[in-house]
Formats: structure tokens, C-alpha cells, sequence
């Protein structure tokens, strides 16, 4: 069975205040900061993959805590950072997922040092995959783009557009990341479809516009799957920089997969 994390009563504490500020219209933190707030605030029993990306958010924003209006009698209090540090459970939220993360860490560390050449090879080919699957997704947005029609067409035209815009912006520091493991990029569309886990649409005719959305759905599924592989695979072997911006590519396909549902 998979280990699970209770949260502490001073994380709960956090999040039901940063979400009381968010009620009254306190600007900060993301919907991914506010789905964990409602996890945390009710203490629910959290993943090691939600541990880990805790860890990660708290290591990547600790500099908003020397911004003005993140402490008490501040001017600006509470700030946006100081909302969203919170919606994360705050100081004890770091301090707990700092430990919480070391634990797993260890035991993670005492199955693989012994098969860690072996563990880089896999990191590389799960990489490889999630890129080429990035792309994938991106192209596929975009063709929905062109080719959404129907009374509605210039609301989900923009979904699309939003989606996809995003979606390219990360393909090429995806590669670049991908570089520092010192692993070549196929380069040809032939090369990645081979291994990308997003299937090309159907061009003739398109599907329609609730197909198209559904579509999406499925494969922005499959995109947090494999991106939360790699991203625990670069946890296990050390790779900090691509994990952070694994990190934030989470975090952006758990909003498009929000903004898709939402438009059902």
C-alpha cells in the first residue's frame, strides 16, 4: 500500500486562513493552491507526489517571504505571496514537508543506489516520452484552433488558443532541460511521433467542438501522469532544475484540465 501523509492542525490553520483572505477578495496563490488548501484545511491524508510538489513550491517561493506585506503590520498585508505561502500551509507546511520529503528521499535512495545507471536510462526515456507527447499536445491544441466551429466558436477558438499558446511556450525549455541530461532531442516529426503517448486527431472531418474538448481531457490526463513520472524520477536522481520546471508544468496542465472540464 501506498504511504500516505496526515497533515498537521497548524497546516490546516494556514490554509483555512488563506482561504477566509481569498473570500474576501485578497488577491494570490493559483487553483492548484486553493485545491490544496481544501485538502489541507480538512487534513486529508496527502501523496508522496503531493509531499514532493508541497516541497518543491515551498523551495521555489520561500523569497516571497522577504517581500513587503507578507508579515503582520506590514503595509500590503496580507501579500499576494503571503496568500499563497499560506493556501500551502505556511511555515509548517514547509518545515513539515521539508521533513516529510528527507524520509522519502531515504527510502528511495536505500532501493536505488545500487541500479542508480540503470535508474538515469529510465529517467532519460520517460523525458524523451513526455516531450514528445508535450508536443503532441500543443499541436493537437492548436489544430483545434483552426478548426472549431458552432455558435460558440470564438469562446472555445480562445480556450484552444490559451491552452495552446501556453502549451508552445514550454516545448523549448523542455528540450533544453532534456539537454542537461546530456540526451539528444529527435528532431523530426517522425521521431517523435514515435514515441509520444498523444495520438494525432482526426483531420477529415475534425471532430466536433464537445469531441475536440473530451480529447483534450484524456490527453492532458495522460500528460500529468507522465510528466509526474519524470518529475519523481529527477527527485530520485538529483536533476533540481528540471524538477522545478516540471513543476510548473504541472501546475499548468492541472489548470488547463480545470479550464477544459469547466467548459463542458
Amino acid at each position: 500500500m501506498t504511504e500516505t501523509y496526515k497533515p498537521t492542525e497548524g497546516m490546516a490553520s494556514a490554509a483555512r486562513r488563506a482561504l477566509k483572505w481569498h473570500e474576501e477578495g485578497y488577491q494570490g496563490g493559483t487553483q492548484v493552491g486553493l485545491a490544496r488548501a481544501n485538502q489541507l484545511k480538512d487534513r486529508e491524508p496527502l501523496s508522496e507526489d503531493v509531499v514532493l510538489r508541497m516541497y518543491s513550491f515551498f523551495s521555489r517561493h520561500e523569497v516571497d517571504k522577504h517581500a513587503t506585506g507578507f508579515n503582520s503590520g506590514e503595509d500590503g498585508f496580507p501579500s499576494k505571496g503571503r496568500v499563497a505561502w499560506d493556501l500551502w500551509g505556511g511555515d509548517g507546511g514547509y518545515s513539515w514537508s521539508t521533513e516529510k520529503r528527507n524520509h522519502i528521499m531515504n527510502q528511495r535512495d536505500g532501493k536505488s543506489l545500487t541500479n542508480k545507471a540503470i535508474g538515469m536510462e529510465e529517467l532519460n526515456r520517460a523525458a524523451l516520452t513526455a516531450f514528445a507527447s508535450a508536443f503532441s499536445f500543443y499541436l493537437k491544441t492548436h489544430g483545434f484552433h483552426w478548426n472549431t466551429t458552432g455558435p460558440d466558436f470564438y469562446e472555445y477558438h480562445l480556450l484552444f488558443e490559451r491552452i495552446y499558446s501556453d502549451a508552445y511556450e514550454s516545448i523549448d525549455p523542455f528540450a533544453e532541460n532534456i539537454r542537461t541530461l546530456q540526451v539528444f532531442i529527435p528532431a523530426s516529426l517522425s521521431g517523435l511521433s514515435a514515441i509520444t503517448q498523444v495520438d494525432d486527431c482526426t483531420d477529415n472531418p475534425p471532430p466536433s467542438k464537445d469531441e475536440m474538448v473530451a480529447e483534450l481531457i484524456e490527453d492532458n490526463d495522460t500528460m500529468l501522469v507522465l510528466l509526474k513520472n519524470v518529475y519523481n524520477l529527477c527527485e530520485l536522481y538529483g536533476k533540481f532544475g528540471f524538477q522545478n520546471f516540471l513543476a510548473e508544468r504541472l501546475t499548468a496542465h492541472e489548470s488547463y484540465g480545470w479550464l477544459l472540464r469547466s467548459s463542458q
